[in-house]
Protein backbone atom coordinates (compact mmCIF):
# COMPACT_ATOMS: atom_id res chain seq x y z
CA UNK A 1 0.00 0.00 0.00
CA UNK A 2 0.91 3.41 -0.90
CA UNK A 3 0.16 6.53 1.92
CA UNK A 4 0.59 9.95 1.69
CA UNK A 5 1.33 10.50 -2.04
CA UNK A 6 -1.29 13.83 -2.80
CA UNK A 7 -1.65 13.60 -5.94
CA UNK A 8 -5.38 11.89 -6.90
CA UNK A 9 -5.20 8.33 -7.87
CA UNK A 10 -2.34 6.57 -5.16
CA UNK A 11 -3.46 5.82 -2.45
CA UNK A 12 -7.13 6.57 -1.27
CA UNK A 13 -8.42 5.46 1.60
CA UNK A 14 -10.84 2.65 1.64
CA UNK A 15 -11.63 4.02 4.76
CA UNK A 16 -9.90 5.64 7.09
CA UNK A 17 -7.10 3.17 8.03
CA UNK A 18 -7.07 0.71 5.32
CA UNK A 19 -5.17 1.57 1.91
CA UNK A 20 -5.96 0.48 -1.84
CA UNK A 21 -3.05 -2.44 -2.44
CA UNK A 22 -1.15 -3.04 -5.40
CA UNK A 23 0.48 -6.19 -6.11
CA UNK A 24 4.32 -6.02 -7.10
CA UNK A 25 5.21 -7.71 -10.34
CA UNK A 26 8.89 -6.73 -10.28
CA UNK A 27 12.24 -5.95 -8.67
CA UNK A 28 13.80 -3.43 -10.93
CA UNK A 29 16.99 -2.84 -8.39
CA UNK A 30 17.39 -2.59 -5.12
CA UNK A 31 15.13 1.07 -5.19
CA UNK A 32 12.34 0.24 -7.73
CA UNK A 33 9.69 -2.15 -7.86
CA UNK A 34 6.53 -2.58 -10.55
CA UNK A 35 3.32 -2.67 -9.78
CA UNK A 36 0.08 -3.30 -11.03
CA UNK A 37 -1.92 -0.21 -12.08
CA UNK A 38 -4.79 -1.13 -9.71
CA UNK A 39 -5.78 -3.51 -6.57
CA UNK A 40 -7.79 -6.65 -6.00
CA UNK A 41 -10.50 -4.34 -5.96
CA UNK A 42 -9.35 -3.34 -9.14
CA UNK A 43 -12.04 -0.45 -10.84
CA UNK A 44 -14.89 -3.25 -11.01
CA UNK A 45 -15.65 -2.57 -7.31
CA UNK A 46 -17.81 0.54 -7.66
CA UNK A 47 -15.08 2.60 -5.31
CA UNK A 48 -13.09 3.60 -8.23
CA UNK A 49 -10.01 3.24 -6.71
CA UNK A 50 -6.52 1.74 -6.91
CA UNK A 51 -5.45 3.32 -10.68
CA UNK A 52 -1.78 5.10 -10.55
CA UNK A 53 -2.11 8.40 -11.95
CA UNK A 54 1.73 8.49 -13.04
CA UNK A 55 5.10 7.59 -12.30
CA UNK A 56 5.58 11.44 -11.41
CA UNK A 57 3.60 12.16 -7.84
CA UNK A 58 2.98 14.90 -5.68
CA UNK A 59 4.48 13.40 -2.06
CA UNK A 60 2.85 14.46 1.22
CA UNK A 61 4.78 14.69 4.52
CA UNK A 62 5.66 11.05 5.30
CA UNK A 63 4.94 9.02 2.06
CA UNK A 64 5.41 5.28 2.96
CA UNK A 65 5.50 1.95 1.31
CA UNK A 66 4.03 -0.79 3.44
CA UNK A 67 3.62 -4.22 2.98
CA UNK A 68 0.45 -5.81 3.64
CA UNK A 69 0.73 -9.40 2.42
CA UNK A 70 3.09 -11.71 1.34
CA UNK A 71 4.15 -15.38 0.78
CA UNK A 72 6.18 -17.77 2.45
CA UNK A 73 7.56 -16.52 5.54
CA UNK A 74 6.14 -15.13 9.38
CA UNK A 75 6.75 -13.20 11.80
CA UNK A 76 5.95 -14.68 15.63
CA UNK A 77 5.93 -13.18 19.29
CA UNK A 78 5.14 -15.15 22.40
CA UNK A 79 6.60 -17.13 25.48
CA UNK A 80 7.72 -20.02 23.59
CA UNK A 81 10.58 -21.71 22.45
CA UNK A 82 12.01 -24.30 19.51
CA UNK A 83 10.25 -26.87 22.12
CA UNK A 84 6.79 -25.41 23.45
CA UNK A 85 5.02 -22.51 24.48
CA UNK A 86 1.98 -20.15 23.11
CA UNK A 87 2.61 -17.41 20.35
CA UNK A 88 1.32 -15.18 17.98
CA UNK A 89 1.93 -15.29 14.44
CA UNK A 90 1.61 -13.49 11.42
CA UNK A 91 1.91 -15.38 7.94
CA UNK A 92 1.37 -12.33 5.87
CA UNK A 93 -2.34 -13.53 4.99
CA UNK A 94 -3.65 -14.42 8.34
CA UNK A 95 -3.05 -13.95 12.36
CA UNK A 96 -2.74 -17.31 13.81
CA UNK A 97 -2.93 -17.98 17.90
CA UNK A 98 -0.36 -20.85 18.15
CA UNK A 99 1.12 -23.05 20.57
CA UNK A 100 3.79 -25.87 20.24
CA UNK A 101 4.21 -28.82 22.58
CA UNK A 102 7.08 -31.42 22.99
CA UNK A 103 5.05 -34.22 25.00
CA UNK A 104 3.99 -36.48 22.29
CA UNK A 105 6.55 -39.57 22.75
CA UNK A 106 6.26 -41.56 19.55
CA UNK A 107 6.57 -45.31 18.77
CA UNK A 108 9.78 -47.45 19.43
CA UNK A 109 13.24 -46.35 20.08
CA UNK A 110 16.19 -44.72 18.30
CA UNK A 111 19.63 -45.27 18.19
CA UNK A 112 21.71 -41.96 18.07
CA UNK A 113 25.11 -41.23 16.80
CA UNK A 114 26.69 -37.78 17.66
CA UNK A 115 27.42 -36.31 14.69
CA UNK A 116 25.24 -38.12 12.31
CA UNK A 117 22.22 -36.89 10.81
CA UNK A 118 20.92 -40.47 10.34
CA UNK A 119 18.46 -41.72 12.85
CA UNK A 120 17.22 -45.63 13.17
CA UNK A 121 14.20 -46.88 14.91
CA UNK A 122 13.50 -49.99 16.32
CA UNK A 123 9.30 -50.38 16.25
CA UNK A 124 9.23 -46.96 15.34
CA UNK A 125 6.75 -46.31 12.60
CA UNK A 126 8.34 -42.89 10.87
CA UNK A 127 6.41 -42.56 7.64
CA UNK A 128 3.24 -42.78 9.53
CA UNK A 129 4.47 -40.33 12.35
CA UNK A 130 6.51 -37.72 10.92
CA UNK A 131 7.23 -35.13 8.07
CA UNK A 132 9.96 -33.57 6.52
CA UNK A 133 9.57 -30.16 7.93
CA UNK A 134 8.47 -31.56 10.93
CA UNK A 135 10.77 -30.71 14.52
CA UNK A 136 11.67 -32.87 17.07
CA UNK A 137 12.91 -33.48 20.26
CA UNK A 138 15.93 -35.63 21.17
CA UNK A 139 17.57 -35.50 24.75
CA UNK A 140 16.38 -32.17 25.58
CA UNK A 141 17.58 -31.03 22.16
CA UNK A 142 15.38 -29.97 19.07
CA UNK A 143 15.99 -31.30 15.18
CA UNK A 144 14.11 -30.29 11.84
CA UNK A 145 13.27 -33.77 9.77
CA UNK A 146 14.69 -33.42 6.61
CA UNK A 147 13.23 -36.94 5.29
CA UNK A 148 11.97 -39.79 5.80
CA UNK A 149 13.47 -42.79 4.20
CA UNK A 150 11.65 -45.41 5.76
CA UNK A 151 9.76 -46.38 8.90
CA UNK A 152 13.00 -46.85 10.79
CA UNK A 153 15.36 -44.24 8.90
CA UNK A 154 14.78 -40.41 9.31
CA UNK A 155 16.95 -37.87 8.35
CA UNK A 156 17.56 -34.81 10.86
CA UNK A 157 19.26 -31.58 11.03
CA UNK A 158 21.74 -30.55 12.42
CA UNK A 159 23.55 -33.50 13.26
CA UNK A 160 23.27 -35.46 16.24
CA UNK A 161 24.89 -33.60 18.99
CA UNK A 162 24.17 -35.45 21.90
CA UNK A 163 26.29 -38.94 23.45
CA UNK A 164 25.50 -42.32 21.52
CA UNK A 165 22.61 -44.22 22.53
CA UNK A 166 20.34 -47.40 21.68
CA UNK A 167 17.49 -47.32 23.05
CA UNK A 168 16.57 -43.66 23.24
CA UNK A 169 12.61 -41.94 23.06
CA UNK A 170 11.98 -39.28 20.62
CA UNK A 171 9.58 -36.51 20.84
CA UNK A 172 7.11 -35.23 18.05
CA UNK A 173 6.83 -30.75 18.32
CA UNK A 174 3.50 -30.58 17.59
CA UNK A 175 1.68 -26.81 16.72
CA UNK A 176 -2.11 -25.92 17.69
CA UNK A 177 -2.66 -22.77 14.97
CA UNK A 178 -5.87 -20.83 15.09
CA UNK A 179 -6.27 -18.58 12.38
CA UNK A 180 -7.85 -14.71 12.82
CA UNK A 181 -11.39 -16.21 11.61
CA UNK A 182 -11.85 -18.79 13.95
CA UNK A 183 -10.77 -16.70 16.96
CA UNK A 184 -14.23 -17.89 19.79
CA UNK A 185 -13.90 -14.68 21.96
CA UNK A 186 -13.70 -11.62 19.22
CA UNK A 187 -12.35 -12.20 15.62
CA UNK A 188 -10.42 -8.60 15.78
CA UNK A 189 -12.22 -7.75 12.03
CA UNK A 190 -14.52 -4.89 13.51
CA UNK A 191 -17.43 -7.67 14.21
CA UNK A 192 -16.39 -9.01 17.39
CA UNK A 193 -17.76 -7.80 20.74
CA UNK A 194 -15.30 -5.27 20.76
CA UNK A 195 -15.71 -3.79 17.61
CA UNK A 196 -11.90 -3.68 17.00
CA UNK A 197 -10.00 -3.90 13.74
CA UNK A 198 -6.76 -4.83 14.30
CA UNK A 199 -4.46 -4.16 11.18
CA UNK A 200 -1.25 -5.98 11.02
CA UNK A 201 0.94 -3.50 9.46
CA UNK A 202 0.04 -1.07 12.30
CA UNK A 203 1.68 -1.01 15.79
CA UNK A 204 -0.36 -3.56 18.22
CA UNK A 205 0.80 -4.68 21.45
CA UNK A 206 -0.11 -8.00 22.29
CA UNK A 207 0.15 -10.52 25.66
CA UNK A 208 -0.76 -13.87 26.37
CA UNK A 209 -1.85 -15.34 29.87
CA UNK A 210 -2.22 -18.60 31.07
CA UNK A 211 -1.94 -20.49 33.96
CA UNK A 212 1.25 -22.97 35.10
CA UNK A 213 1.34 -26.65 33.84
CA UNK A 214 -0.82 -26.18 30.69
CA UNK A 215 -3.46 -26.29 33.21
CA UNK A 216 -6.68 -23.83 32.98
CA UNK A 217 -6.71 -21.62 29.73
CA UNK A 218 -4.40 -19.69 27.76
CA UNK A 219 -6.14 -16.78 26.68
CA UNK A 220 -4.43 -14.48 23.83
CA UNK A 221 -5.43 -10.76 23.98
CA UNK A 222 -4.42 -7.51 22.13
CA UNK A 223 -4.29 -4.03 23.40
CA UNK A 224 -8.01 -2.58 22.17
CA UNK A 225 -7.97 1.65 21.43
CA UNK A 226 -9.16 2.43 24.81
CA UNK A 227 -6.16 0.63 26.63
CA UNK A 228 -7.94 -2.25 27.67
CA UNK A 229 -7.07 -5.91 27.00
CA UNK A 230 -9.54 -7.66 24.21
CA UNK A 231 -9.19 -11.47 24.74
CA UNK A 232 -9.33 -12.56 20.58
CA UNK A 233 -9.21 -16.34 21.41
CA UNK A 234 -8.83 -18.72 24.51
CA UNK A 235 -7.69 -22.29 24.20
CA UNK A 236 -8.90 -24.58 26.94
CA UNK A 237 -6.33 -26.98 28.49
CA UNK A 238 -8.74 -27.97 31.31
CA UNK A 239 -10.12 -31.18 30.73
CA UNK A 240 -7.69 -31.77 27.48
CA UNK A 241 -4.11 -32.05 28.48
CA UNK A 242 -3.03 -35.42 29.89
CA UNK A 243 0.40 -33.78 30.81
CA UNK A 244 1.63 -30.68 32.52
CA UNK A 245 4.07 -29.07 30.50
CA UNK A 246 4.66 -25.11 30.09
CA UNK A 247 5.68 -23.81 33.22
CA UNK A 248 5.90 -20.11 32.73
CA UNK A 249 9.43 -19.68 34.09
CA UNK A 250 10.78 -21.88 31.76
CA UNK A 251 9.87 -20.05 28.72
CA UNK A 252 11.54 -16.78 27.26
CA UNK A 253 9.95 -13.83 25.98
CA UNK A 254 10.92 -14.39 21.98
CA UNK A 255 10.60 -12.79 19.04
CA UNK A 256 11.15 -15.26 15.78
CA UNK A 257 11.04 -14.55 11.70
CA UNK A 258 11.05 -17.42 9.94
CA UNK A 259 11.06 -17.57 6.21
CA UNK A 260 9.79 -21.69 5.55
CA UNK A 261 6.18 -22.11 7.55
CA UNK A 262 4.09 -24.87 5.97
CA UNK A 263 5.08 -28.18 5.07
CA UNK A 264 3.65 -31.74 4.26
CA UNK A 265 4.03 -35.12 2.58
CA UNK A 266 3.10 -36.93 -0.78
CA UNK A 267 0.06 -39.28 0.03
CA UNK A 268 -1.85 -41.68 -1.78
CA UNK A 269 1.09 -42.81 -4.70
CA UNK A 270 4.35 -41.51 -5.66
CA UNK A 271 4.55 -38.51 -7.79
CA UNK A 272 5.68 -40.35 -11.24
CA UNK A 273 8.87 -38.54 -13.14
CA UNK A 274 6.06 -36.80 -15.50
CA UNK A 275 3.05 -36.92 -13.59
CA UNK A 276 1.15 -32.89 -14.02
CA UNK A 277 -1.21 -33.88 -10.87
CA UNK A 278 0.24 -34.83 -7.06
CA UNK A 279 -1.55 -35.74 -4.04
CA UNK A 280 -0.49 -33.97 -0.85
CA UNK A 281 -1.85 -34.39 2.30
CA UNK A 282 -4.03 -30.70 3.77
CA UNK A 283 -3.08 -29.28 0.51
CA UNK A 284 -5.41 -27.20 0.45
CA UNK A 285 -5.35 -25.82 4.09
CA UNK A 286 -1.49 -25.24 3.98
CA UNK A 287 -0.61 -23.76 0.41
CA UNK A 288 -2.05 -20.61 -1.62
CA UNK A 289 -4.61 -21.95 -3.87
CA UNK A 290 -4.38 -20.12 -6.70
CA UNK A 291 -0.63 -21.35 -7.36
CA UNK A 292 3.20 -20.93 -6.63
CA UNK A 293 6.53 -22.78 -6.14
CA UNK A 294 6.66 -25.84 -3.77
CA UNK A 295 9.78 -28.33 -3.43
CA UNK A 296 9.43 -32.00 -2.94
CA UNK A 297 12.22 -34.18 -1.52
CA UNK A 298 12.94 -37.67 -1.20
CA UNK A 299 16.00 -40.32 -0.74
CA UNK A 300 17.03 -41.05 -4.58
CA UNK A 301 19.43 -43.78 -4.25
CA UNK A 302 22.22 -42.77 -1.74
CA UNK A 303 21.07 -38.99 -1.91
CA UNK A 304 18.38 -36.95 -0.94
CA UNK A 305 17.22 -34.58 -3.90
CA UNK A 306 14.88 -31.70 -3.94
CA UNK A 307 13.13 -31.00 -6.79
CA UNK A 308 11.23 -27.33 -7.38
CA UNK A 309 7.98 -27.62 -8.75
CA UNK A 310 5.11 -24.74 -10.21
CA UNK A 311 1.36 -25.18 -9.63
CA UNK A 312 -1.45 -23.30 -10.36
CA UNK A 313 -3.71 -24.41 -8.85
CA UNK A 314 -5.31 -26.67 -5.94
CA UNK A 315 -8.35 -28.61 -5.06
CA UNK A 316 -8.90 -31.02 -1.74
CA UNK A 317 -5.38 -33.13 -1.54
CA UNK A 318 -5.07 -32.66 -5.29
CA UNK A 319 -2.35 -30.24 -6.74
CA UNK A 320 -2.22 -29.55 -10.51
CA UNK A 321 1.45 -29.11 -11.74
CA UNK A 322 2.60 -26.55 -14.39
CA UNK A 323 5.83 -27.42 -14.98
CA UNK A 324 8.05 -30.18 -13.40
CA UNK A 325 11.69 -29.69 -12.91
CA UNK A 326 11.16 -25.63 -12.56
CA UNK A 327 13.59 -23.09 -11.65
CA UNK A 328 12.67 -19.83 -9.65
CA UNK A 329 14.08 -16.14 -10.00
CA UNK A 330 14.38 -13.54 -7.07
CA UNK A 331 16.02 -10.16 -6.77
CA UNK A 332 18.93 -10.72 -4.31
CA UNK A 333 22.01 -9.04 -2.85
CA UNK A 334 20.94 -5.94 -5.82
CA UNK A 335 20.52 -8.65 -8.96
CA UNK A 336 18.31 -11.21 -10.07
CA UNK A 337 19.21 -14.58 -9.49
CA UNK A 338 17.90 -18.10 -10.76
CA UNK A 339 17.34 -21.01 -9.07
CA UNK A 340 16.78 -24.74 -9.40
CA UNK A 341 16.82 -27.95 -7.36
CA UNK A 342 18.90 -31.21 -8.40
CA UNK A 343 16.58 -31.95 -11.28
CA UNK A 344 15.12 -29.93 -14.28
CA UNK A 345 13.98 -32.29 -16.80
CA UNK A 346 11.09 -34.42 -15.96
CA UNK A 347 11.20 -34.25 -12.29
CA UNK A 348 11.94 -37.15 -9.75
CA UNK A 349 9.83 -39.88 -8.86
CA UNK A 350 9.03 -39.28 -5.15
CA UNK A 351 7.36 -42.03 -3.05
CA UNK A 352 4.91 -41.69 -0.50
CA UNK A 353 5.62 -39.71 2.79
CA UNK A 354 8.58 -37.35 0.71
CA UNK A 355 8.24 -34.13 2.19
CA UNK A 356 6.46 -30.96 0.56
CA UNK A 357 7.11 -27.38 1.40
CA UNK A 358 6.04 -24.30 0.13
CA UNK A 359 8.40 -22.01 -1.86
CA UNK A 360 6.56 -19.24 -2.62
CA UNK A 361 9.11 -16.93 0.02
CA UNK A 362 8.63 -13.17 -1.83
CA UNK A 363 9.68 -11.15 1.21
CA UNK A 364 12.07 -10.81 4.26
CA UNK A 365 9.75 -9.69 7.19
CA UNK A 366 11.50 -7.85 9.94
CA UNK A 367 10.13 -6.87 13.63
CA UNK A 368 10.04 -3.81 15.14
CA UNK A 369 9.60 -3.78 18.84
CA UNK A 370 10.14 -1.93 21.93
CA UNK A 371 10.28 -4.68 24.28
CA UNK A 372 8.37 -7.52 26.58
CA UNK A 373 6.83 -7.88 29.73
CA UNK A 374 7.05 -11.13 31.36
CA UNK A 375 4.65 -11.06 34.80
CA UNK A 376 4.52 -14.24 37.02
CA UNK A 377 1.73 -13.96 39.37
CA UNK A 378 2.00 -17.52 41.27
CA UNK A 379 0.92 -16.34 44.17
CA UNK A 380 4.68 -17.53 46.17
CA UNK A 381 4.54 -14.60 48.22
CA UNK A 382 1.39 -16.72 49.76
CA UNK A 383 2.61 -19.91 49.47
CA UNK A 384 2.36 -21.81 52.61
CA UNK A 385 4.12 -24.60 51.68
CA UNK A 386 6.94 -23.88 54.23
CA UNK A 387 4.69 -23.90 57.04
CA UNK A 388 3.84 -27.19 55.81
CA UNK A 389 7.59 -28.61 56.40
CA UNK A 390 7.33 -26.39 60.10
CA UNK A 391 4.63 -28.47 60.94
CA UNK A 392 5.43 -31.55 60.24
CA UNK A 393 9.00 -30.80 61.63
CA UNK A 394 7.16 -30.11 64.94
CA UNK A 395 5.28 -33.07 65.19
CA UNK A 396 8.69 -35.51 64.39
CA UNK A 397 7.88 -36.53 60.88
CA UNK A 398 10.28 -37.54 58.91
CA UNK A 399 10.71 -35.06 55.86
CA UNK A 400 12.64 -36.09 52.34
CA UNK A 401 13.37 -33.34 50.18
CA UNK A 402 13.03 -34.49 46.31
CA UNK A 403 16.37 -33.80 44.60
CA UNK A 404 16.15 -30.54 42.87
CA UNK A 405 18.65 -28.49 40.17
CA UNK A 406 20.49 -27.75 42.88
CA UNK A 407 21.33 -28.81 46.88
CA UNK A 408 20.45 -24.92 47.15
CA UNK A 409 16.53 -25.21 46.35
CA UNK A 410 16.83 -29.12 47.76
CA UNK A 411 17.68 -27.74 50.76
CA UNK A 412 15.53 -25.04 51.20
CA UNK A 413 12.46 -26.99 50.05
CA UNK A 414 12.89 -28.97 52.98
CA UNK A 415 14.13 -26.37 55.84
CA UNK A 416 10.88 -25.16 57.02
CA UNK A 417 12.28 -21.61 56.32
CA UNK A 418 10.57 -18.81 54.37
CA UNK A 419 10.53 -20.07 50.17
CA UNK A 420 9.14 -16.76 48.86
CA UNK A 421 12.26 -14.80 49.03
CA UNK A 422 15.50 -16.39 49.81
CA UNK A 423 19.84 -15.33 48.95
CA UNK A 424 22.44 -17.32 48.36
CA UNK A 425 25.93 -16.31 49.39
CA UNK A 426 28.28 -18.79 48.59
CA UNK A 427 30.38 -20.87 51.15
CA UNK A 428 30.95 -18.98 54.52
CA UNK A 429 34.42 -16.92 54.13
CA UNK A 430 37.58 -16.99 56.56
CA UNK A 431 38.16 -13.62 57.39
CA UNK A 432 36.79 -11.81 60.07
CA UNK A 433 36.26 -8.70 57.79
CA UNK A 434 34.35 -10.88 55.14
CA UNK A 435 32.04 -12.83 57.97
CA UNK A 436 31.14 -8.99 59.11
CA UNK A 437 30.01 -8.11 55.56
CA UNK A 438 28.02 -11.50 55.32
CA UNK A 439 25.93 -11.28 58.94
CA UNK A 440 25.13 -7.20 57.81
CA UNK A 441 24.16 -8.80 54.10
CA UNK A 442 21.73 -11.51 56.50
CA UNK A 443 20.26 -9.27 59.16
CA UNK A 444 19.42 -6.65 56.46
CA UNK A 445 17.76 -9.13 54.04
CA UNK A 446 13.99 -10.27 55.38
CA UNK A 447 14.14 -13.53 53.60
CA UNK A 448 16.32 -16.95 54.03
CA UNK A 449 20.11 -16.76 53.35
CA UNK A 450 21.89 -19.59 52.54
CA UNK A 451 25.47 -20.65 52.10
CA UNK A 452 27.40 -23.85 52.17
CA UNK A 453 30.11 -24.72 54.17
CA UNK A 454 32.59 -27.71 54.96
CA UNK A 455 32.75 -30.25 58.09
CA UNK A 456 36.00 -29.31 59.25
CA UNK A 457 34.97 -25.25 59.63
CA UNK A 458 31.13 -25.52 59.96
CA UNK A 459 30.94 -25.58 63.90
CA UNK A 460 33.55 -23.28 64.00
CA UNK A 461 31.79 -20.97 61.94
CA UNK A 462 28.60 -21.56 63.96
CA UNK A 463 30.01 -20.59 67.30
CA UNK A 464 31.51 -17.49 65.56
CA UNK A 465 27.97 -16.74 64.38
CA UNK A 466 26.43 -17.29 68.30
CA UNK A 467 29.31 -14.60 69.53
CA UNK A 468 29.11 -11.98 66.88
CA UNK A 469 25.22 -11.91 65.43
CA UNK A 470 21.87 -12.19 67.06
CA UNK A 471 22.23 -16.23 65.25
CA UNK A 472 20.76 -17.43 68.60
CA UNK A 473 17.64 -16.19 68.36
CA UNK A 474 17.63 -16.65 64.59
CA UNK A 475 15.83 -19.88 62.83
CA UNK A 476 18.65 -22.14 61.43
CA UNK A 477 18.17 -25.07 59.37
CA UNK A 478 21.30 -27.34 58.83
CA UNK A 479 20.97 -29.56 55.76
CA UNK A 480 23.37 -32.75 55.55
CA UNK A 481 24.50 -34.98 52.53
CA UNK A 482 21.50 -33.41 50.57
CA UNK A 483 19.78 -36.28 48.24
CA UNK A 484 22.02 -38.40 49.52
CA UNK A 485 21.68 -42.25 51.72
CA UNK A 486 22.91 -40.13 54.92
CA UNK A 487 20.43 -36.67 54.10
CA UNK A 488 19.45 -35.09 57.84
CA UNK A 489 18.00 -32.05 58.68
CA UNK A 490 18.79 -29.97 61.66
CA UNK A 491 15.89 -26.98 62.19
CA UNK A 492 15.41 -24.68 65.76
CA UNK A 493 16.77 -21.58 67.06
CA UNK A 494 20.59 -21.27 66.14
CA UNK A 495 21.20 -22.01 70.07
CA UNK A 496 19.56 -25.29 69.79
CA UNK A 497 20.86 -26.02 66.64
CA UNK A 498 24.57 -25.59 67.89
CA UNK A 499 23.39 -27.51 70.73
CA UNK A 500 21.69 -30.59 68.96
CA UNK A 501 24.09 -31.23 66.39
CA UNK A 502 27.25 -31.54 69.46
CA UNK A 503 25.73 -34.21 70.49
CA UNK A 504 25.50 -36.29 67.22
CA UNK A 505 28.04 -38.82 66.60
CA UNK A 506 30.24 -38.61 63.18
CA UNK A 507 27.78 -35.55 62.54
CA UNK A 508 30.70 -33.40 60.95
CA UNK A 509 31.11 -35.63 57.94
CA UNK A 510 30.03 -34.81 54.31
CA UNK A 511 28.63 -31.55 52.84
CA UNK A 512 26.52 -28.66 54.52
CA UNK A 513 24.09 -26.22 53.48
CA UNK A 514 23.38 -23.95 56.56
CA UNK A 515 20.07 -21.83 56.04
CA UNK A 516 19.27 -18.47 57.91
CA UNK A 517 15.94 -16.34 58.64
CA UNK A 518 16.61 -14.13 61.35
CA UNK A 519 14.27 -12.45 63.29
CA UNK A 520 13.83 -8.95 63.46
CA UNK A 521 14.78 -7.60 67.35
CA UNK A 522 10.90 -6.10 67.23
CA UNK A 523 9.22 -9.35 66.02
CA UNK A 524 10.85 -11.31 69.13
CA UNK A 525 10.55 -9.19 71.55
CA UNK A 526 6.43 -8.59 70.18
CA UNK A 527 5.98 -12.40 70.82
CA UNK A 528 7.88 -12.50 74.17
CA UNK A 529 5.07 -9.70 75.72
CA UNK A 530 2.84 -11.37 74.21
CA UNK A 531 4.08 -14.60 76.44
CA UNK A 532 3.96 -12.46 79.15
CA UNK A 533 0.64 -10.51 78.58
CA UNK A 534 -1.15 -14.06 78.68
CA UNK A 535 0.38 -15.98 81.33
CA UNK A 536 1.81 -13.58 83.41
CA UNK A 537 -1.56 -13.63 85.72
CA UNK A 538 -1.44 -17.80 85.81
CA UNK A 539 2.11 -18.96 86.17
CA UNK A 540 4.85 -17.88 88.84
CA UNK A 541 7.08 -15.81 87.28
CA UNK A 542 10.24 -17.76 87.03
CA UNK A 543 8.27 -20.73 85.52
CA UNK A 544 7.13 -18.22 82.84
CA UNK A 545 10.89 -17.77 82.18
CA UNK A 546 11.99 -21.12 82.33
CA UNK A 547 8.92 -21.89 79.57
CA UNK A 548 9.33 -18.82 77.44
CA UNK A 549 13.12 -19.84 77.04
CA UNK A 550 12.59 -23.82 75.95
CA UNK A 551 9.64 -22.28 73.55
CA UNK A 552 12.08 -19.19 71.94
CA UNK A 553 15.46 -20.29 72.79
CA UNK A 554 16.04 -16.65 74.32
CA UNK A 555 18.38 -16.07 76.90
CA UNK A 556 16.64 -16.25 80.31
CA UNK A 557 18.07 -13.08 81.46
CA UNK A 558 17.04 -10.80 78.34
CA UNK A 559 13.56 -12.32 79.18
CA UNK A 560 13.57 -11.51 82.71
CA UNK A 561 14.82 -7.57 82.06
CA UNK A 562 11.99 -7.64 79.13
CA UNK A 563 9.41 -9.41 81.45
CA UNK A 564 10.83 -6.89 84.98
CA UNK A 565 10.27 -3.73 82.57
CA UNK A 566 7.00 -4.73 80.78
CA UNK A 567 5.91 -5.79 85.17
CA UNK A 568 6.80 -2.04 86.17
CA UNK A 569 4.25 -0.69 83.28
CA UNK A 570 1.57 -2.63 84.85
Amino acid sequence: ALSDITTTGYNSPINNYIYTPYTITAIIDSNTFEITDFGPGGLNDGLNIGLVAGTTASLGISPKVVVTEWSGAAVRTGMFDDANGPYWEYDGVSLYACVRSSTTQVTGTVALTNGSNIITGTNTRFGDQFTAGNKVQIKGQVYEVTNVASSTEMYVNPAYRGVDSSNSKISLITELRIPQSEFNSDTLDGEGPSGYFLHPDRMQMVGIQWSWYGAGYIDYMVRGPLGDWIVAHRIGNSNFNTEAYMRSGNLPARYEVVTSCRHSKVIGSSTGTGNVTIEVANADKLFPTDGGLLTIKSVQGPDILTEVVEYDGITGNQISLSQRGASYTRFLSGSNRTFSGDTTVGGLDHPVNSSVQFFGCNIAPQISHWGSSVILDGGFKSDPGFKLIQTLADNNINIVSIPGPSSVTSALAGSGLPTDSFQFLGFFPRKDKDRKLIVKTIERFAGTSIFFDSPKRLLKNLVWLQNNSDFNESDISIAKEISKLNEKFIRGKGSQVVEKITRINDFFKGEFVVLIKPIKKEEQELKLEQFYMYFSEFMPKKDLINAVHLITGEPKNKIYKLFLALASKD
